[in-house]
């Protein structure tokens, strides 16, 4: 099971588009521009760097009865973009301290959450949600950047309550 920054790490990783297109909104203030371009590399690093720890975690054999795609949880996340380039302008003080307290909220919803899988970055990167159905008759969420076949024995790590990470 992960700790709880590792969800954090996760949580900001899933932003790092976000803090992408915040530099580009704030070029013409290069501090600020070049904070948020900051931020969204080591978010992204931050990924890298979570799927790394998990692969290094002592796996559990489980063996797959079925596998079906969910691939409508990563789009629902991406509504949350799109409130902070709304105003028009490179945002005032006001405008970055509403971003922050949404970004805190939201982040602790997500840490809290059972959606602590959903991030949109895992899909650019290759890596795909699946519901999968076990031999032993639970069902979880996979991640991992193929299908599993049905009947096939995978090596998993526990990533939270009902969630898998198969590190192919």
């Amino acid at each position: 099971m992960f700790r709880s920054w590792e969800y954090w790490l996760l949580f900001f990783s899933s932003y790092a588009p976000l803090f992408a297109m915040l530099a580009i909104r704030t070029y013409e203030r290069v501090w600020l521009s070049s904070l948020f371009a900051g931020i969204g590399l080591l978010a992204a690093f931050g990924l890298f760097a979570f799927l790394r720890l998990s692969s290094k975690r002592t796996p559990d054999r489980i063996r797959v009865v079925s596998a079906d795609s969910r691939p409508a949880d990563a789009t629902a996340y991406i509504a949350s973009y799109i409130i902070p380039l709304f105003p028009s302008g490179s945002p005032g003080a006001n405008q970055l301290l509403a971003l922050s307290v949404l970004l805190a909220v939201l982040g602790a919803i997500y840490v809290q959450s059972a959606l602590v899988y959903v991030n949109p970055m895992l899909h650019v990167f290759g890596w795909r949600t699946f519901d999968i159905l076990e031999s032993s008759g639970r069902r979880s969420v996979l991640i991992a950047r193929e299908a599993p076949a049905s009947g096939s024995e995978i090596d998993v790590n526990k990533f939270a309550p009902g969630v898998l990470i198969w590190s192919t």
